[in-house]
């Protein structure tokens, strides 16, 4: 139970769907019935760790890419002089980078949907940048 637990918490961090990624490792561990017998072979508790270890790649390499991706933030806020109010909106996003990947349990806090919204925004300061570089140069 403490592996799947860990999964069930890894899944949840990452925004992924918990009962498919079990149901990988084998059908038996995600079971909705208190009946349902469920299977402990050596190869399912292996398959349970390797599920794990994976898990906490993509976490590894998800908490870098916030990580890059906040600090173009922090950049382009400070160039473009954003507004505290501004700022705040991502402050949920901002906080997960300073915080020790074991210490990140928010639901969903290094989903892909958060690491797209912030690379939107990035994206989004990057083009009104140019813009205003493109309006200085021009005068």
């Amino acid at each position: 139970m403490q592996c799947v637990n860990e999964v069930h918490t890894l899944c949840g961090v990452l925004g992924l769907d918990f009962g498919q990624t079990v149901d990988d490792v084998h059908p038996s561990l995600h079971g909705t019935q208190v009946e349902q017998s469920t299977n402990i072979s050596n190869s399912t508790l292996e398959g349970l760790e390797k599920t794990i270890l994976k898990l906490k790649t993509e976490r590894k390499v998800r908490i870098q890419k916030l990580k890059d991706t906040v600090a173009n933030l922090f950049e382009l806020w400070n160039l473009m002089d954003t507004s505290k109010e501004e700022r705040n909106t991502f402050l949920r996003i901002t906080s997960i980078v300073a915080t020790s990947p074991s210490e990140i349990t928010e639901r969903g806090g290094l989903s892909t949907d958060v690491i797209e919204k912030a690379s939107a925004e990035v994206e989004k300061l990057a083009k009104l940048k140019a813009r205003r570089m493109k309006e200085l140069v021009c005068f």
